[in-house]
């Protein structure tokens, strides 16, 4: 069963008591810190870390902070955003073939139906600005006869 979060006494920091995970230091059950805050409109939820490991709800709390600053200055929140900031749909797919295509039925038909049908259209597209309607309009674009095998 999941902990449940319970607020602490600082905005948007909750903690969750582990119910099998022990701290080592003094044999207590482990505390689990989180923060939250909005990105957009949306809630966010982010594990910062486990008392065990050092963390703090003051710590949470700083780096809550942080995350609001980067929100309100337009800036990636955290590092997985700042990894896909600059890929393109184009380097996605490179690393789609090389880690998982080769464990498909069919690898030879979908590299085809990328380099024909999506490739032409969606390649140099930043994965940040492709928005679902880009992707309606593409769908649209292909008809009835794109992408079913």
């Amino acid at each position: 069963m999941a902990e449940q979060r319970i607020k602490t006494n600082l905005q948007g920091v909750y903690k969750r008591v582990s119910g099998t995970r022990r701290n080592h230091l003094d044999g207590k059950a482990d505390i689990c810190f989180d923060i939250t805050y909005k990105v957009d409109g949306k809630k966010v939820w982010e594990k910062v870390g486990w008392k065990s490991e050092g963390y703090t709800a003051q710590f949470a709390h700083g780096l809550r902070a942080e995350r609001l600053q980067s929100v309100r200055h337009g800036e990636p929140v955290n590092d997985k955003e700042r990894q896909h900031q600059g890929l393109t749909f184009g380097a996605a797919w490179d690393i789609y073939r090389e880690k998982w295509l080769p464990n498909i039925a069919t690898p030879d038909h979908e590299h085809r139906r990328y380099e024909k049908h999506i490739a032409p259209h969606l390649a140099d597209k930043l994965l940040s600005d492709i928005k679902p309607l880009d992707l309606e309009s593409f769908k649209q674009r292909l008809g009835g006869n794109g992408l079913s095998p």
